[in-house]
């Protein structure tokens, strides 16, 4: 049973009788309900506030997780990058096998066509000497 008594006509304030099904009484004034009031409405807004601080730290978290993926990636990329220097410079790399490789065929090629050139070297120096040989008598005469 709940019911407000008022005192009177002119006066803002109420007071309520409230009995509850134990039977006990609670006397209540209207001051009383009206700050209830108020301070659940200030509940609900602090409620909503906090609901969207966190939702934003929600965000916030979401982007420091990425940003330690990104991190981490860029840690095993540095890693793997040490590796691979390692691996070279131990001559175990494969890409190092094959450039070495590829660079003693140029310097068999090299060496090949040098001698190819001495050769015909020789040859426009023998060439040239016979060639002397024969115009110096036919100049001389």
């Amino acid at each position: 049973m709940d019911g407000f008594l008022d005192n009177d006509e002119s006066s803002s304030r109420r007071i309520g009788v409230h009995i509850r099904d134990d039977l006990q009484v609670a006397i209540v004034s209207s001051d009383v309900i009206t700050n209830s009031s108020k301070i659940l409405e200030n509940s609900q807004a602090y409620l909503e506030d906090t609901k969207n601080f966190l939702s934003q730290s929600g965000d916030i978290i979401d982007l420091v997780r990425e940003n330690a993926t990104n991190v981490e990636n860029l840690r095993d990329g540095v890693l793997a990058g040490r590796q691979l220097l390692q691996t070279v410079k131990e001559g175990k790399s494969t890409t190092r096998k094959e450039i070495l490789k590829a660079i003693a065929n140029v310097r068999q090629e090299y060496e090949a066509k040098k001698l190819e050139l001495n050769r015909l070297l020789e040859q426009e120096r023998l060439l040239q000497t016979k060639i002397d040989e024969f115009i110096k008598p036919a100049q001389a005469s």
